[in-house]
Protein backbone atom coordinates (compact mmCIF):
# COMPACT_ATOMS: atom_id res chain seq x y z
CA UNK A 1 0.00 0.00 0.00
CA UNK A 2 2.97 2.33 -0.42
CA UNK A 3 1.76 3.63 -3.82
CA UNK A 4 -0.75 6.41 -3.23
CA UNK A 5 -4.08 6.96 -4.99
CA UNK A 6 -5.48 10.48 -5.39
CA UNK A 7 -9.26 10.99 -5.65
CA UNK A 8 -10.42 14.38 -6.92
CA UNK A 9 -14.09 15.46 -6.77
CA UNK A 10 -16.01 18.57 -5.74
CA UNK A 11 -18.44 16.44 -3.69
CA UNK A 12 -17.02 15.87 -0.16
CA UNK A 13 -19.59 13.12 0.53
CA UNK A 14 -18.43 11.09 -2.45
CA UNK A 15 -14.79 11.54 -1.40
CA UNK A 16 -15.60 10.37 2.14
CA UNK A 17 -17.42 7.34 0.78
CA UNK A 18 -14.51 6.39 -1.52
CA UNK A 19 -11.99 6.72 1.28
CA UNK A 20 -14.14 4.68 3.66
CA UNK A 21 -14.72 1.85 1.18
CA UNK A 22 -11.26 1.66 -0.39
CA UNK A 23 -8.81 2.43 2.41
CA UNK A 24 -8.49 -1.27 3.31
CA UNK A 25 -7.07 -1.96 -0.14
CA UNK A 26 -5.27 1.26 -1.11
CA UNK A 27 -3.46 4.28 0.33
CA UNK A 28 -6.11 6.93 -0.42
CA UNK A 29 -5.64 10.71 -0.51
CA UNK A 30 -8.58 12.98 -1.41
CA UNK A 31 -8.80 16.47 -2.88
CA UNK A 32 -11.93 18.60 -2.97
CA UNK A 33 -11.73 20.03 -6.47
CA UNK A 34 -9.06 20.31 -9.20
CA UNK A 35 -7.10 23.19 -7.66
CA UNK A 36 -6.61 21.27 -4.42
CA UNK A 37 -5.63 18.23 -6.50
CA UNK A 38 -2.96 20.19 -8.38
CA UNK A 39 -1.62 21.59 -5.11
CA UNK A 40 -1.23 18.09 -3.70
CA UNK A 41 0.45 16.88 -6.87
CA UNK A 42 2.88 19.78 -6.74
CA UNK A 43 3.76 19.33 -3.06
CA UNK A 44 3.55 15.58 -2.46
CA UNK A 45 5.51 12.65 -3.77
CA UNK A 46 4.30 11.12 -7.03
CA UNK A 47 0.86 9.51 -6.98
CA UNK A 48 0.59 6.15 -8.73
CA UNK A 49 -3.05 6.66 -9.80
CA UNK A 50 -5.32 9.71 -10.02
CA UNK A 51 -9.11 9.24 -10.22
CA UNK A 52 -10.97 12.41 -11.17
CA UNK A 53 -14.60 13.45 -11.54
CA UNK A 54 -15.55 14.99 -14.89
CA UNK A 55 -17.81 17.91 -13.93
CA UNK A 56 -16.08 20.23 -11.46
CA UNK A 57 -16.13 24.03 -11.10
CA UNK A 58 -13.28 25.99 -12.66
CA UNK A 59 -11.72 23.04 -14.47
CA UNK A 60 -13.33 19.88 -15.76
CA UNK A 61 -11.85 16.41 -15.40
CA UNK A 62 -10.36 16.37 -18.90
CA UNK A 63 -8.53 19.65 -18.32
CA UNK A 64 -7.40 18.57 -14.86
CA UNK A 65 -6.00 15.23 -16.05
CA UNK A 66 -4.20 16.97 -18.91
CA UNK A 67 -2.41 19.06 -16.25
CA UNK A 68 -1.70 15.90 -14.25
CA UNK A 69 -0.03 14.41 -17.31
CA UNK A 70 2.27 17.45 -17.59
CA UNK A 71 3.19 17.39 -13.90
CA UNK A 72 3.45 13.60 -13.46
CA UNK A 73 3.75 11.83 -16.83
CA UNK A 74 3.96 8.38 -15.24
CA UNK A 75 0.86 8.74 -13.08
CA UNK A 76 -1.99 6.57 -14.37
CA UNK A 77 -5.16 8.60 -14.94
CA UNK A 78 -8.80 7.47 -14.58
CA UNK A 79 -11.95 9.53 -14.94
CA UNK A 80 -15.27 8.94 -13.22
CA UNK A 81 -18.26 10.65 -14.79
CA UNK A 82 -21.99 10.65 -15.14
CA UNK A 83 -21.63 11.96 -18.70
CA UNK A 84 -21.08 9.35 -21.36
CA UNK A 85 -21.62 11.10 -24.69
CA UNK A 86 -19.23 10.30 -27.49
CA UNK A 87 -17.59 13.76 -27.68
CA UNK A 88 -16.82 13.73 -23.95
CA UNK A 89 -15.25 10.28 -24.20
CA UNK A 90 -13.08 11.21 -27.18
CA UNK A 91 -11.90 14.44 -25.53
CA UNK A 92 -11.10 12.66 -22.28
CA UNK A 93 -9.04 9.96 -23.99
CA UNK A 94 -7.18 12.30 -26.36
CA UNK A 95 -6.46 15.19 -23.99
CA UNK A 96 -5.97 13.31 -20.75
CA UNK A 97 -4.41 10.16 -22.20
CA UNK A 98 -6.64 8.09 -19.93
CA UNK A 99 -6.14 4.56 -18.73
CA UNK A 100 -9.81 4.00 -17.82
CA UNK A 101 -13.12 5.82 -18.40
CA UNK A 102 -15.60 4.87 -15.63
CA UNK A 103 -19.30 5.68 -15.55
CA UNK A 104 -21.31 6.73 -12.51
CA UNK A 105 -22.72 5.02 -10.63
CA UNK A 106 -19.62 2.85 -10.32
CA UNK A 107 -19.70 -0.07 -7.90
CA UNK A 108 -16.91 -0.48 -5.35
CA UNK A 109 -15.78 -3.84 -6.84
CA UNK A 110 -15.60 -2.28 -10.31
CA UNK A 111 -13.71 0.74 -8.97
CA UNK A 112 -11.36 -1.54 -7.04
CA UNK A 113 -10.58 -3.57 -10.16
CA UNK A 114 -9.91 -0.42 -12.18
CA UNK A 115 -7.57 1.04 -9.56
CA UNK A 116 -5.75 -2.28 -9.17
CA UNK A 117 -5.22 -2.40 -12.92
CA UNK A 118 -3.98 1.19 -12.81
CA UNK A 119 -1.49 0.30 -10.06
CA UNK A 120 -0.17 -2.62 -12.11
CA UNK A 121 0.25 -0.32 -15.09
CA UNK A 122 2.08 2.25 -12.98
CA UNK A 123 4.41 -0.38 -11.49
CA UNK A 124 5.14 -1.74 -14.98
CA UNK A 125 5.96 1.75 -16.26
CA UNK A 126 8.17 2.46 -13.26
CA UNK A 127 10.05 -0.83 -13.70
CA UNK A 128 10.63 -0.05 -17.37
CA UNK A 129 11.80 3.47 -16.49
CA UNK A 130 14.19 2.22 -13.81
CA UNK A 131 15.61 -0.41 -16.15
CA UNK A 132 16.10 2.15 -18.92
CA UNK A 133 17.73 4.66 -16.56
CA UNK A 134 20.14 2.03 -15.25
CA UNK A 135 20.91 0.96 -18.81
CA UNK A 136 21.56 4.52 -19.93
CA UNK A 137 23.66 5.29 -16.85
CA UNK A 138 25.67 2.14 -17.51
CA UNK A 139 26.19 3.11 -21.15
CA UNK A 140 27.44 6.57 -20.12
CA UNK A 141 29.84 4.99 -17.62
CA UNK A 142 31.16 2.57 -20.23
CA UNK A 143 31.73 5.38 -22.73
CA UNK A 144 33.67 7.35 -20.12
CA UNK A 145 35.80 4.30 -19.35
CA UNK A 146 36.45 3.74 -23.07
CA UNK A 147 37.53 7.37 -23.38
CA UNK A 148 39.91 6.86 -20.43
CA UNK A 149 41.49 3.88 -22.16
CA UNK A 150 41.67 5.29 -25.70
CA UNK A 151 42.33 8.99 -25.09
CA UNK A 152 43.52 9.91 -21.60
CA UNK A 153 44.08 13.55 -22.58
CA UNK A 154 40.49 13.83 -23.82
CA UNK A 155 39.16 12.37 -20.59
CA UNK A 156 41.27 14.80 -18.57
CA UNK A 157 39.71 17.69 -20.50
CA UNK A 158 36.21 16.24 -20.06
CA UNK A 159 36.61 16.01 -16.28
CA UNK A 160 37.80 19.61 -16.09
CA UNK A 161 34.87 20.73 -18.24
CA UNK A 162 32.32 18.80 -16.22
CA UNK A 163 33.33 20.38 -12.91
CA UNK A 164 33.37 23.94 -14.26
CA UNK A 165 30.14 23.50 -16.26
CA UNK A 166 28.33 22.34 -13.12
CA UNK A 167 29.53 25.40 -11.18
CA UNK A 168 28.60 27.86 -13.95
CA UNK A 169 25.13 26.34 -14.35
CA UNK A 170 24.56 26.59 -10.59
CA UNK A 171 25.76 30.22 -10.58
CA UNK A 172 23.25 31.01 -13.34
CA UNK A 173 20.47 29.49 -11.22
CA UNK A 174 19.67 26.83 -13.81
CA UNK A 175 17.88 23.72 -12.69
CA UNK A 176 20.10 20.67 -12.34
CA UNK A 177 20.32 19.14 -15.82
CA UNK A 178 21.32 15.52 -16.23
CA UNK A 179 21.63 16.06 -20.00
CA UNK A 180 24.10 18.93 -19.54
CA UNK A 181 26.14 16.90 -17.04
CA UNK A 182 26.32 13.97 -19.47
CA UNK A 183 27.17 16.31 -22.36
CA UNK A 184 30.05 17.84 -20.40
CA UNK A 185 31.28 14.44 -19.23
CA UNK A 186 31.22 12.99 -22.75
CA UNK A 187 31.82 16.18 -24.74
CA UNK A 188 35.16 14.85 -25.99
CA UNK A 189 34.05 11.27 -26.71
CA UNK A 190 34.46 11.95 -30.44
CA UNK A 191 38.21 12.15 -29.83
CA UNK A 192 38.34 8.33 -29.78
CA UNK A 193 38.61 8.50 -33.59
CA UNK A 194 41.66 10.81 -33.47
CA UNK A 195 45.31 9.95 -32.89
CA UNK A 196 46.16 10.48 -29.23
CA UNK A 197 49.10 12.62 -30.29
CA UNK A 198 46.68 15.07 -31.93
CA UNK A 199 44.29 15.33 -28.95
CA UNK A 200 47.20 15.68 -26.54
CA UNK A 201 48.60 18.48 -28.70
CA UNK A 202 45.24 20.27 -28.84
CA UNK A 203 44.40 19.97 -25.14
CA UNK A 204 47.86 21.05 -24.03
CA UNK A 205 47.63 24.29 -25.97
CA UNK A 206 50.07 23.56 -28.78
CA UNK A 207 49.25 25.05 -32.21
CA UNK A 208 47.53 22.84 -34.80
CA UNK A 209 48.04 23.08 -38.54
CA UNK A 210 45.07 23.40 -40.92
CA UNK A 211 44.64 19.65 -41.42
CA UNK A 212 44.84 18.98 -37.67
CA UNK A 213 42.30 21.71 -36.93
CA UNK A 214 39.86 20.18 -39.40
CA UNK A 215 40.33 16.71 -37.93
CA UNK A 216 39.94 18.00 -34.38
CA UNK A 217 36.76 19.93 -35.21
CA UNK A 218 35.09 16.70 -36.40
CA UNK A 219 35.11 15.28 -32.86
CA UNK A 220 31.85 17.13 -32.04
CA UNK A 221 29.89 15.50 -34.87
CA UNK A 222 31.37 12.08 -34.15
CA UNK A 223 30.58 12.40 -30.45
CA UNK A 224 27.03 13.60 -31.09
CA UNK A 225 26.38 10.65 -33.42
CA UNK A 226 27.60 8.20 -30.79
CA UNK A 227 25.35 9.65 -28.09
CA UNK A 228 22.35 9.96 -30.39
CA UNK A 229 22.15 6.17 -30.63
CA UNK A 230 21.54 5.81 -26.90
CA UNK A 231 17.94 6.31 -25.67
CA UNK A 232 17.36 9.48 -23.60
CA UNK A 233 20.64 11.08 -24.68
CA UNK A 234 19.12 13.00 -27.58
CA UNK A 235 19.40 16.35 -25.78
CA UNK A 236 22.94 15.62 -24.58
CA UNK A 237 23.94 14.72 -28.14
CA UNK A 238 22.64 18.06 -29.43
CA UNK A 239 24.62 19.96 -26.80
CA UNK A 240 27.75 18.01 -27.78
CA UNK A 241 27.13 18.71 -31.48
CA UNK A 242 26.82 22.46 -30.84
CA UNK A 243 29.61 22.89 -28.28
CA UNK A 244 31.89 24.75 -30.71
CA UNK A 245 29.12 26.99 -32.13
CA UNK A 246 29.23 30.73 -31.55
CA UNK A 247 26.58 32.40 -29.38
CA UNK A 248 25.41 34.35 -32.43
CA UNK A 249 24.80 31.15 -34.41
CA UNK A 250 23.15 29.42 -31.45
CA UNK A 251 20.76 32.29 -30.79
CA UNK A 252 19.79 32.63 -34.47
CA UNK A 253 19.23 28.93 -35.20
CA UNK A 254 15.89 28.19 -36.89
CA UNK A 255 13.75 26.70 -35.59
CA UNK A 256 14.90 28.09 -32.22
CA UNK A 257 16.74 25.73 -29.91
CA UNK A 258 15.11 24.74 -26.63
CA UNK A 259 16.32 26.79 -23.63
CA UNK A 260 18.09 23.78 -22.09
CA UNK A 261 20.08 23.10 -25.27
CA UNK A 262 20.77 26.81 -25.79
CA UNK A 263 22.10 27.22 -22.26
CA UNK A 264 23.97 23.93 -22.34
CA UNK A 265 25.79 24.57 -25.62
CA UNK A 266 26.67 28.16 -24.71
CA UNK A 267 28.04 27.14 -21.30
CA UNK A 268 30.08 24.29 -22.78
CA UNK A 269 31.42 26.60 -25.49
CA UNK A 270 32.64 29.22 -22.99
CA UNK A 271 34.06 26.72 -20.51
CA UNK A 272 35.87 24.77 -23.22
CA UNK A 273 37.49 27.96 -24.51
CA UNK A 274 38.44 28.93 -20.95
CA UNK A 275 40.21 25.59 -20.45
CA UNK A 276 42.01 25.95 -23.81
CA UNK A 277 43.30 29.41 -22.88
CA UNK A 278 44.43 28.01 -19.53
CA UNK A 279 46.40 25.33 -21.38
CA UNK A 280 48.19 28.13 -23.26
CA UNK A 281 49.27 29.55 -19.88
CA UNK A 282 46.95 32.54 -19.90
CA UNK A 283 45.93 34.21 -16.62
CA UNK A 284 42.32 34.04 -15.46
CA UNK A 285 41.68 37.81 -15.70
CA UNK A 286 43.08 37.92 -19.24
CA UNK A 287 40.95 34.96 -20.33
CA UNK A 288 37.72 36.44 -18.94
CA UNK A 289 38.47 39.79 -20.56
CA UNK A 290 38.90 38.14 -23.96
CA UNK A 291 35.71 36.08 -23.58
CA UNK A 292 33.76 39.17 -22.54
CA UNK A 293 35.04 41.12 -25.54
CA UNK A 294 33.82 38.45 -27.98
CA UNK A 295 30.08 38.76 -27.36
CA UNK A 296 29.22 37.18 -30.73
CA UNK A 297 31.19 34.08 -29.76
CA UNK A 298 30.28 33.74 -26.08
CA UNK A 299 26.97 34.32 -24.31
CA UNK A 300 27.50 37.38 -22.07
CA UNK A 301 25.48 35.96 -19.14
CA UNK A 302 27.67 32.85 -19.12
CA UNK A 303 30.90 34.86 -19.12
CA UNK A 304 29.56 37.08 -16.32
CA UNK A 305 28.73 33.98 -14.27
CA UNK A 306 32.23 32.62 -14.82
CA UNK A 307 33.65 35.94 -13.66
CA UNK A 308 31.65 35.83 -10.42
CA UNK A 309 33.01 32.39 -9.54
CA UNK A 310 36.17 32.14 -7.55
CA UNK A 311 38.67 29.50 -8.59
CA UNK A 312 37.66 26.44 -6.64
CA UNK A 313 39.82 25.72 -3.61
CA UNK A 314 40.72 22.07 -3.52
CA UNK A 315 41.75 20.64 -0.17
CA UNK A 316 44.37 18.16 -1.27
CA UNK A 317 47.97 17.56 -0.27
CA UNK A 318 50.73 16.49 -2.67
CA UNK A 319 52.06 12.97 -2.20
CA UNK A 320 54.04 10.19 -3.86
CA UNK A 321 52.59 6.71 -4.06
CA UNK A 322 53.33 3.51 -5.88
CA UNK A 323 50.95 2.40 -8.61
CA UNK A 324 49.68 -0.42 -6.39
CA UNK A 325 48.80 2.10 -3.65
CA UNK A 326 46.58 4.34 -5.77
CA UNK A 327 43.00 4.53 -4.47
CA UNK A 328 39.83 6.23 -5.76
CA UNK A 329 39.63 9.83 -4.54
CA UNK A 330 43.20 10.75 -5.47
CA UNK A 331 44.01 13.03 -8.41
CA UNK A 332 47.03 12.51 -10.65
CA UNK A 333 49.56 15.36 -10.46
CA UNK A 334 51.55 14.24 -13.50
CA UNK A 335 51.08 12.74 -16.94
CA UNK A 336 51.86 9.02 -16.94
CA UNK A 337 53.54 7.64 -20.03
CA UNK A 338 54.95 4.36 -21.23
CA UNK A 339 58.72 4.11 -21.64
CA UNK A 340 58.22 4.80 -25.35
CA UNK A 341 56.59 8.14 -24.51
CA UNK A 342 52.95 7.28 -25.21
CA UNK A 343 50.56 9.09 -22.90
CA UNK A 344 48.83 6.54 -20.72
CA UNK A 345 46.85 8.71 -18.29
CA UNK A 346 46.54 12.49 -18.27
CA UNK A 347 47.47 14.76 -15.36
CA UNK A 348 44.43 15.98 -13.40
CA UNK A 349 42.42 12.80 -13.87
CA UNK A 350 40.49 11.39 -10.92
CA UNK A 351 41.67 7.98 -9.84
CA UNK A 352 38.99 5.33 -10.42
CA UNK A 353 38.93 1.57 -10.00
CA UNK A 354 39.34 1.12 -13.75
CA UNK A 355 42.33 3.47 -13.77
CA UNK A 356 43.94 1.50 -10.93
CA UNK A 357 43.52 -1.73 -12.91
CA UNK A 358 45.01 -0.08 -15.98
CA UNK A 359 48.04 1.14 -14.05
CA UNK A 360 48.56 -2.31 -12.55
CA UNK A 361 48.48 -3.85 -16.01
CA UNK A 362 50.97 -1.33 -17.38
CA UNK A 363 53.12 -0.82 -14.27
CA UNK A 364 56.14 -2.60 -15.75
CA UNK A 365 56.27 -0.24 -18.73
CA UNK A 366 55.64 3.10 -17.01
CA UNK A 367 58.44 5.60 -17.40
CA UNK A 368 58.32 6.68 -13.74
CA UNK A 369 61.38 6.40 -11.51
CA UNK A 370 61.05 3.50 -9.08
CA UNK A 371 57.33 3.38 -9.90
CA UNK A 372 56.57 6.47 -7.78
CA UNK A 373 53.60 8.54 -8.96
CA UNK A 374 52.90 12.16 -8.03
CA UNK A 375 49.31 12.62 -6.80
CA UNK A 376 47.09 14.95 -4.84
CA UNK A 377 45.63 13.14 -1.86
CA UNK A 378 42.44 14.29 -0.07
CA UNK A 379 43.14 15.80 3.32
CA UNK A 380 41.19 14.10 6.09
CA UNK A 381 40.10 16.54 8.80
CA UNK A 382 40.68 15.42 12.37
Amino acid sequence: MSDKILFVDDDPRLLASCERNLRKHFSIVTAEGPQEGLRLLDQADEFAVVVSDMRMPGMNGVEFLAEVQKLCPMTVRLILTGQADQNTTIAAVNQGNLFRFLLKPCSIPELTRAISAGLRQYQLQRSERDLLEKTVAGAVEVLAEVLALVSPSALGRSKALQTRVQRVAAELGLESSWSLDVAANLSQIGSVTLPESLTEKAYHGRPLDAVEREQFSQRTEVGANLLRRIPRLEEASQIVALQDSSWKDLSETQPPLSPSILWGASILKAVNSYETFKAFGRERASILEELKGASDEFRPEVVDAMGRLEEETVWYEPAQVLAKDLVPGMILAQDLRTRSGILLISRGQDVSETLCIRLTNFSDSLGVDRGWIQVFRPIVSE
